[in-house]
């Protein structure tokens, strides 16, 4: 069944919703350049940012119990020729993943070491994405593949095909069955599922008609989230392809998404300049940040602890909430 949700908040004044931006936890100049992709490890609760500026950075994130924070800058994370657009993390978050527009895929240990480096050549990976086990990376590519590189070795394993052939922007693993399932978004809408196990596609969602930009699963579930270009956040049953829900409130296009790891919570970013939290179960928005970021928001993280998030920006800045609503 399909339903289609409003993003009107129910709540729209930062002083009384129930999810609030943390003082002292924003970084106004994190990079030289926009940030594209940002990710958030266990290990020391650090954050870890990647930008045009052809650098991965870790961040300490302190938060205290009075709801105040901060973010210090612990090291750069140095090797890609060209910006990083993409980033990773293993389960334990122990490992990071970047991807680069210099076509390099850079593993890397969270306290700043070089794992491996994968060349994966021209046009072969746009995004990637860490298997539940961490002994695989999935990249798209221009070409309308998967790729699976082995973290062990370097080398490719796998190329998974879609049926359209157009450009992969974004890829995702369930972890709920191991990362048997994983899903890719394209440039001309479509989402591919496949079944990694077998190296098949399982079937293709032909929904949108313009890009998808970020997908990602819900936790202990085959419920995949997907953020596209036509402002629509939507629900999708990896299993069958079923659409559940499509979520409005985006003004532009739906640059990331995010699920909470512990509660029915979704966080979603626009080049509207806004980042919204999302209740999955009533498929309402009750808190939009509107002044949070002055340019488009590329990404979105959480913590893993569930309590809160961590948003990334083309004017450089991170900025984080409490969203332990």
């Amino acid at each position: 069944v399909s339903t289609q949700s409003t993003g009107s908040d129910r709540r729209d004044s930062m002083d009384t919703v129930p999810a609030k931006i943390v003082r002292g936890c924003f970084q106004e100049k994190a990079h030289s350049d926009g940030i594209w992709a940002v990710a958030w490890s266990e290990v020391d609760d650090t954050i870890i940012s990647g930008s045009v500026d052809n650098l991965v950075r870790t961040w300490a994130c302190e938060l205290h119990p009075d709801g105040t924070g901060a973010l210090s800058h612990k090291s750069d994370l140095i090797g890609h020729e060209l910006g990083v657009v993409s980033l990773s993390c293993n389960q334990t978050g122990s490992m990071v993943v970047s991807c680069g527009l210099d076509c390099q895929i850079k593993i890397w240990d969270v306290a700043g070491s070089l794992i491996r480096s994968i060349d994966a050549g021209a046009v072969e990976c746009w995004t990637a994405a860490v298997s539940p086990d961490a002994h695989f990376v999935a990249s798209g590519s221009q070409s309308g593949n998967v790729n699976i590189w082995s973290i062990d070795n370097g080398e490719k394993e796998a190329t998974l095909k879609t049926n359209s052939g157009a450009f992969v922007m974004c890829v995702a693993y369930n972890a709920f069955n191991a990362g048997r399932t994983l899903a890719c978004g394209a440039s001309d809408g479509s989402i591919s599922v496949f079944d990694t196990f077998a190296g098949k596609l399982m079937h293709t969602i032909e929904v949108h008609n313009m890009p998808i930009r970020s997908l990602c699963f819900a936790p202990n579930s085959n419920q995949l989230i997907a953020a596209c270009d036509d402002g629509l956040v939507a629900l999708y049953d990896a299993q069958d392809g079923s659409t559940i829900a499509a979520m409005q409130g985006h003004t532009s296009w739906v640059l990331g998404v995010a699920h909470s790891p512990t509660t029915p919570q979704l966080a979603s970013c626009s080049s509207d300049k806004s980042v919204k939290i999302w209740d999955i179960r009533e498929r309402t928005c009750h808190t939009t940040f509107r002044e949070s970021h002055s340019d488009q928001v590329w990404g979105v993280a959480y913590r893993p602890s569930g309590t809160h998030l961590v948003s990334c920006s083309d004017d450089r800045s991170m900025v984080v909430y409490d969203v332990s609503v």
